[in-house]
């Protein structure tokens, strides 16, 4: 993907691309709060600041813990 972004004629990055935790994390709490849940953003946060894990599943799934929309 960064190959891909570097070979425009913007000359974007990759993290032009993404949004920053903090930011993401409020556009999230939002779309949380139209499907009726309600998050903290400090736990979002964490979550999307969080180091890289090998396993990239553990970190979505508690993304999607956080987000109030894993069955319990």
């Amino acid at each position: 993907m960064a190959r891909r972004i570097a070979g425009g004629e913007e000359e974007l990055t990759v993290d032009d691309y993404f949004l920053e935790p903090r930011d993401a994390a409020a556009r999230a709490v939002d779309w949380a709060a139209e499907a009726g849940h309600t998050v903290s953003a400090d736990d979002l946060v964490e979550v999307l600041s969080a180091d890289p894990d090998p396993v990239a599943e553990n970190l979505f799934f508690r993304l999607l813990d956080r987000l109030g929309v894993v069955p319990e």
